[in-house]
């Protein structure tokens, strides 16, 4: 790392979004750094799955349009439908693929994680992790690195943010360890929007896939459940995960198949909130880009399933083009500089505590308090962190730890994969949750909330 001479675009993030924006960027001229190990991406454990069409008697618009519940960005939506195929036949060209109900997926996984890697390995590397971003008047002008215990200043017109979401924060979760949110924490901690962080796919069955599950017998409470085990044989499943888990909180759930059982344990399964992005990717600050789990807008309450791969490539390579453009237009100071050791102090068990009494399907008034209690305690903590740098982190990931909790509280409403005891019911209103970052604390950003029954939202948060 200590040899990069120039770059032009910082990508943060090695799992299918930024190998796919780092290529797009690199193919319209730009120098890339791509921060991160695809080993460690929730790309290495998905389905491979890509959505390219809708829900049977309804086209890829509509399904994306009513799964989101009218929290879906209408712009976005509609570049995911117009793009969907186009990307997706990109990034598996050369592969063999199967056509499957609702669209394609490698014949064989590992032939399209090989692609990935080849394609990684085009790019300036290095494996660590984008902590903080270098902001100044509003505009990213590169990222503070850790790679390995050392800590680099780098330099770059560009930066874009796809480490995925923050399901690891949570205390379970059937993602990486490494998939906490740290490219929101640094987006969030150095002021651009986010949006819709309330909203968690929780998986009822530790995050197997469901098509796997068909023809399991299904117990519920010691009681055979046969409309269950109807769902999981029509293999339409995954588009029921919330009605599932709130159908088996507190119960117990057993799967068994001949000499095989499985205890059935909720666990979050991935995370529909992020970073705002426009239609090119950019975020409410110039020079930052946001795509993958990491960005927000397109699957508003809730995610229309394997629609998670093909959004990534989609809104990856707008980003890409998009980055390495502005970047061509800018010039950049001295490219990069060691800055420091990192002590390596590992904040992730107490923010998991922080927001344990959250990671369940049905929110209560109580479970909020408690949340917004404990972050409350641990950013005291981290106040006295003797670390400089991991003191500025740690307080990043804990202002996204009380965002989520925010807008959990601020949610008076039931709506796709949220559910609060006290108000059980979905809102004639449709209304989004933005926040961002002034000085360190945590600001609403107004929106404008949707009265019309059948378009998704549309926001007034800043021109993307």
């Amino acid at each position: 790392m200590s040899s990069l001479q120039r770059i032009d675009v910082i990508v943060a993030g090695s799992g299918i979004a930024g190998i796919t924006a780092a290529k797009a960027a690199r193919e319209n001229g730009a120098e890339t750094l791509l921060v991160g190990r695809l080993a460690e991406s929730n790309t290495l454990l998905s389905g491979a799955c890509f959505r390219t069409r809708g829900t049977p008697g309804s086209t890829l618009n509509e399904s994306v349009a009513r799964t989101g519940r009218r929290l879906s960005d209408e712009a976005l939506v509609e570049e995911f439908c117009a793009n969907a195929e186009k990307r997706v036949g990109e990034t598996l060209e050369g592969i063999e693929t199967i056509e499957i109900p609702f669209g394609v997926k490698p014949a064989h996984k590992q032939a399209l994680l090989e692609k990935l890697e080849a394609d990684a390995r085009q790019n300036h590397r290095a494996e660590g992790r984008v902590a903080r971003l270098l902001v100044e008047d509003e505009t990213v002008q590169g990222a503070i690195i850790e790679h390995g215990n050392a800590v680099f200043e780098v330099n770059a017109p560009a930066v874009i943010i796809a480490t995925g979401g923050y399901a690891s924060l949570f205390a379970k979760s059937n993602g990486f360890p490494q998939a906490c949110g740290s490219g929101i924490a640094a987006a969030l901690g150095a002021g651009a929007v986010v949006r819709d962080l309330e909203f968690v796919l929780y998986h009822p069955f530790g995050g197997r896939p469901t098509d796997s599950l068909a023809g399991f017998n299904v117990f519920v409470d010691g009681k055979r459940d046969y409309e269950t085990e109807e769902t999981l044989d029509s293999h339409n499943a995954h588009h029921l995960l919330p009605e599932l888990c709130r159908k088996f909180e507190g119960r117990q759930v057993l799967l068994k198949k001949a000499d095989e059982t499985i205890v059935a344990g909720t666990t979050v399964h991935s995370t529909l909130g992020g970073i705002a992005i426009g239609v090119n990717g950019r975020t409410s600050l110039q020079g930052l880009y946001a795509c993958g789990e990491a960005a927000g807008g397109l699957h508003g309450a809730s995610r229309l399933g394997g629609a998670a791969l093909s959004a990534a490539v989609v809104f990856a390579a707008n980003a890409g083009t998009a980055a390495a453009r502005e970047s061509a237009a800018t010039k950049t100071a001295k490219q990069m500089r060691k800055v420091h050791d990192c002590c390596g102090t590992d904040y992730a068990a107490e923010m998991r505590q922080a927001l344990s009494y959250c990671t369940r399907t049905v929110l209560t008034p109580e479970c909020i308090a408690k949340t917004k209690r404990a972050v409350a305690k641990a950013t005291r903590n981290a106040r006295r962190m003797p670390c400089a740098h991991c003191r500025h982190k740690v307080s990043h990931s804990l202002l996204l730890a009380q965002a989520f909790a925010h807008a959990a509280d601020a949610r008076h409403e039931s709506r796709g994969t949220f559910f609060r005891r006290d108000f059980a019911e979905e809102s004639e209103l449709a209304q989004s949750t933005f926040f961002k970052t002034h000085g360190g604390m945590l600001q609403t950003v107004l929106s404008r909330p949707s009265s019309t029954p059948c378009k998704p939202f549309k926001t007034i948060a800043p021109e993307l």
